[in-house]
């Protein structure tokens, strides 16, 4: 497996550009304050699926931190999302070869305070 991670500071244009660059090299991507739209969703092109914080289902305004995108070509029956009562982390478990299950967080920290720990 394949990671790459970054901060768009809420910049569609980074997202687009970080998108473009990862897409044939990696298999999840952690986002930081990803871009948001008026939809109340992100930017991703077909090839990924966004993962969000359990929490923004509970309440559609509620803005995400963080975010992941995990490849298309990682089948959705290996994996699944982690409930975690934050909009600053984003987890998923995954179920990989000799039947191991890793947990992946992405966790944004805003340097302000230590919540997200």
């Amino acid at each position: 497996l394949h990671f790459y991670q970054q901060n768009v500071n809420c910049s569609l244009v980074a997202q687009h550009d970080l998108i473009d660059m990862v897409a044939k090299d990696f298999d999840i991507v952690a986002i930081q304050e990803p871009y948001i739209g008026p939809n109340q969703a992100s930017q991703a092109s077909r090839n990924w699926c966004p993962v969000y914080p359990d929490v923004i289902h509970n309440d559609p305004l509620t803005r995400p931190c963080s975010m992941l995108l995990v490849s298309i070509s990682i089948p959705t029956d290996t994996w699944s999302i982690i409930s975690l009562p934050s909009t600053d982390i984003t987890a998923i478990k995954l179920q990989v070869e000799g039947g191991k299950t890793l947990h992946i967080f992405n966790i944004y920290n805003d340097c302000e305070h230590n919540q997200s720990l």
